[in-house]
């Protein structure tokens, strides 16, 4: 049979519409489907995205506002309960301080760059501790001659806090000068000599006996430590911030080709103002110090709101961790089994009744120079006092 030519296009033709169709149907439809599909999610996702510009949106508004209010009303508190540390005594760690580092410069001479800046920033905090210890030392001072309270522990009788340098010093600064000459020359000759020797010895008492020209008894400092552990650093700073007020600001004046500072006046003083933290707290014994001072002054003025008429003995109390006794070596996982923490909770060993004793002299006060044999916590400290709270075991004694 012979098929003629429209025949052959026929079945050309058919042929060519079953292979598209077989294209399509095998592999251009799935492709097609997937694309139907993907574009309908796609859309669905548009329009949830829409929505979220419109409710969440405000929702999270609203949530970021209350935040605030709430981090606002914190602030407020902590401020109120005085529980913030000065910014001067937190000092960052240093992977957390930040350079700018020029391109191309390796990660050493990084880390030598964020060295060189965490050290500034450290010795720019202690430099601030030390201004805010002094701005209540010059509290106290001037609260010594209130008008209100009589402030009678800080007198003879008791701290003997200096508000005036010995002989007339305030009005003839130029035999000031020449006093604290020769101090820093008897130092000098302390710090070569071998301790124990008999020429030290006698240095030493010399020193000592220049220095109470000026108003600095070493004996005295020595016994004023019945009355709380920074109590000796309060009365020779005291001096030291009369004799700062003194220094002229348009003149400086030298001591031996050095110029007299307040670092250069407590080196000649002997005055250490510990910044070293302590082991194992992020603290230096000069925080506690402020926060001691602190909370006196802030007890001072309350008095004076008051109108008491008189305050005769102020104890400030101790902490448990500036005593030679490592709470955390001897404290065992397993409290319940654990006689010693047992020993330390029990409230007959927290000199509550030395407080009742005292109730005659003052409010509510713990002699910083209690018994500690029976109290592993340290002299006026319990245990439900955490160490490094502002405030807290650092409070002074209630006056009397």
């Amino acid at each position: 049979m012979t098929i003629g030519k429209r025949e052959q296009i026929v079945i050309g033709t058919v042929i060519t519409i079953a292979l598209v169709f077989g294209l399509h149907y095998f592999i251009f439809a799935p492709s097609a489907r997937s694309y139907k599909g993907a574009k309908v999610e796609y859309e669905e996702l548009v329009r949830e995205v829409r929505g979220l510009k419109t409710t969440p949106q405000a929702k999270l508004k609203e949530y970021e506002k209350t935040t605030d209010e709430l981090l606002g009303d914190l602030s407020s508190g902590i401020n109120h309960l005085q529980l913030a540390v000065p910014a001067v005594f937190v000092s960052p760690e240093l992977d957390s301080v930040k350079v700018d580092a020029p391109p191309g410069m390796s990660a050493e001479e990084i880390g030598g760059l964020k060295f060189d800046k965490w050290i500034g920033i450290i010795g720019d905090n202690i430099e601030g501790q030390k201004k805010l210890l002094m701005a209540e030392i010059e509290e106290l001072r001037s609260r010594s001659s209130s008008e209100i309270t009589r402030m009678s522990f800080l007198h003879k009788n008791g701290w003997r806090y200096r508000t005036r340098l010995p002989d007339g010093l305030e009005t003839n600064t130029g035999e000031l000068w020449d006093r604290l000459k020769s101090i820093d020359e008897e130092h000098d000759v302390l710090a070569s000599l071998s301790q124990g020797t008999s020429t030290y010895q006698t240095t030493l008492r010399a020193y000592n006996r220049r220095l109470s020209r000026v108003g600095i008894s070493v004996k005295t400092a020595r016994g004023l430590k019945k009355y709380g552990d920074f109590v000796p650093l309060f009365y020779k700073l005291a001096t030291a911030n009369l004799i700062v007020n003194l220094m002229p600001e348009d003149r400086p004046v030298t001591i031996f080709n050095k110029t007299l500072d307040e670092t250069l006046l407590y080196d000649i003083l002997d005055i250490e103002v510990e910044t070293i933290p302590l082991n194992p707290l992020d603290e230096a014994k000069v925080y506690f110090a402020y926060e001691q001072l602190h909370n006196l002054n802030d007890l001072l003025e309350m008095a004076e709101g008051m109108e008491i008429n008189e305050i005769t003995k102020v104890w400030l109390q101790g902490y448990s961790f500036l005593q030679n006794f490592d709470l955390y070596e001897h404290i065992e996982e397993d409290t319940e089994e654990n006689p010693l923490l047992d020993e330390a909770l029990d409230p007959a060993n927290w000199g509550m009744d030395e407080m009742e004793d005292r109730g005659d002299q003052a409010w509510a006060t713990t002699s910083a120079a209690a018994d500690t044999s029976m109290n592993p916590w340290g002299a006026g400290f319990s245990p439900y006092m955490m160490p490094g709270m502002p405030g807290m075991p650092g409070m002074p004694g209630m006056p009397g």
